[in-house]
């Protein structure tokens, strides 16, 4: 199977947030393709992805608006803008690199956290947060995703209207020792 991949590392430095323009192809490339195969090929179904995947995407306009995105009028009429699949795979990458890196990516560089002398707890909780966003990001991006398709049932047949999204958790909760829950 060829190794394509539907977005590159300058694709990343387009998303909301800091992100490092000093981060090269190398060092992001593995995240783009685990959130590809991971989270896209499971969402989308292998049907439907090994087309994207093995077509070009640009070339048939169903897929140009799958991928890039379109406005479009919803069933109860309203015009609804449709962001792409590939903003949604942008934050997946995203979340994956923050998640498995341990890092925070500023414009300027990355900082590294560590368990230092010259760590901080807040940075700490600066690097969960920016995790949870680009989670909740891709999750947004993944319904929007799946509100268009299910729009859409005879233009994307090959997408079945079984519920692939993953549900939604909005918190994840931890217990501290005097029994009150703390989220991030």
């Amino acid at each position: 199977m060829q190794d394509n991949l539907l977005i590159s590392h300058t694709d990343l430095k387009t998303i909301k947030g800091n992100f490092s323009a000093n981060i090269e192809s190398d060092q992001v490339d593995p995240y783009i393709r685990e959130a590809q195969t991971g989270e896209l090929r499971r969402f989308l179904g292998d049907e439907l992805y090994l087309i994207i995947l093995l077509d070009n995407p640009l070339s048939v306009q169903r897929l140009i608006d799958l991928m890039q995105g379109v406005d479009y009028t919803n069933r109860q009429g309203k015009q609804v803008r449709f962001n792409g699949l590939e903003e949604c795979l942008k934050y997946w990458s995203y979340y994956r690199y923050l998640r498995d890196s341990d890092l925070l990516a500023m414009r300027y560089g990355n900082r590294i956290a560590e368990d230092s002398i010259y760590s901080t707890s807040a940075f700490r909780e600066q690097v969960k947060r920016s995790i949870y966003n680009a989670k909740s990001l891709a999750l947004k991006f993944q319904y929007d995703a799946e509100r268009y398709l299910r729009t859409f049932p005879d233009v994307y047949p090959e997408w079945s209207n079984k519920r692939r999204t993953p549900k939604k958790r909005s918190f994840e909760f931890e217990k501290l020792p005097n029994g009150k829950e703390r989220y991030y």
